[in-house]
């Protein structure tokens, strides 16, 4: 929780002095209130993480642990997909941003002749000369 505090104590010093509880629609807004939910969160699962390492039977210990990795993961994934969408808001470019990939040139692949290629057979026919016990 150390590293946790120090993160949210950075992103904190950063955002306040845009003064993000007074300018609604700013990344800096988004930043502190979704750093603000990321650090609670993340808090409540850890207490809950150390409640159950102390006080479950041995084979419920650890079952919390999965879900405070996936939380975690959620609410740093959950900052890192509002940001862009926040710019896009505040710059008025709408939510539809187009693909790299839209206009990349498609890739020609060389035809191949079928027929050159040769004809295995694969049927069990050939088997059929050998000695009964040999299948």
């Amino acid at each position: 929780m150390f590293y946790d505090t120090m993160v949210l104590g950075f992103i904190l010093a950063k955002t306040l002095p845009f003064r993000p509880h007074s300018n609604a629609n700013t990344i800096a807004r988004t930043l502190a209130a979704d750093g603000l939910l990321y650090y609670f969160v993340v808090l409540v699962i850890n207490i809950v993480w150390t409640i159950m390492l102390l006080e479950a039977p041995d084979g419920l210990k650890e079952i919390a642990a999965s879900l405070k990795l996936f939380l975690t993961i959620t609410m740093g994934s959950r900052i890192t997909l509002n940001l862009p969408k926040e710019h896009r808001k505040i710059t008025y470019q709408g939510s539809r941003q187009p693909s790299r990939w839209e206009n990349a040139p498609s890739l020609q692949l060389p035809a191949i002749a079928l027929e050159s290629v040769p004809h295995r057979d694969h049927s069990l026919s050939h088997y059929s000369s050998l000695p009964s016990e040999a299948l």
